[in-house]
């Protein structure tokens, strides 16, 4: 099974990274895991804590049993909105995540590109592919990943101009 995850950034004074959303700069940590959004537009992200436990009881004078599961929510973060991407399935160098919203490097056979990793569903292409286009016969970012070319992630679109080249997120 596919891992289902999320990344956004966590706002707040104590954090590391410094992100531009909208033009303004935003201190604080990038978060992964699980996506809940409200009815009113926030997002968090956080782990889920599964807890199952057989249970038997007494129906009709015979004797059942069911499974009770209860979902804890644990380290939910409140994120910025237009920061939250979800991971592509696809690792980069050293086993590292690429998101929805990451800035990657890949080395096609000597020739060093750059991209911005996007999910393309608003244009009739429901898959994450890379901007700009790569042309070949399939999804770009599949194109780099099958034909074996070395991806390193560089940091991601929020980035601040004044990071320093090769700078990636948490």
């Amino acid at each position: 099974m596919r891992e289902i995850l999320f990344r956004g950034f966590h706002e707040n004074k104590s954090g590391e990274s410094v992100i531009l959303v909208n033009g303004a700069e935003k201190r604080g940590t990038w978060v992964e895991g699980s996506l809940i959004k409200s009815e009113s537009g926030h997002c968090y992200i956080g782990e889920w804590l599964v807890s199952s436990k057989a249970i038997q009881f007494y129906c009709g004078g015979s004797r059942k049993h069911r499974t009770e599961t209860r979902y804890l929510g644990m380290g939910f973060a409140l994120v910025i909105p237009e920061t939250v991407g979800q991971f592509t399935g696809i690792l980069a160098c050293e086993e590292k995540k690429v998101f929805e919203g990451d800035r990657i490097k890949a080395d096609e056979e000597g020739e060093i590109s750059e991209y911005s990793i996007a999910y393309c569903g608003e244009d009739d292409y429901p898959a994450f592919d890379c901007i700009p286009h790569i042309d070949c016969d399939a999804n770009g970012l599949s194109y780099l990943k099958g034909a074996d070319y070395p991806i390193e992630v560089i940091g991601t679109i929020f980035d601040t101009p004044d990071k320093p080249k090769g700078a990636t997120h948490d």
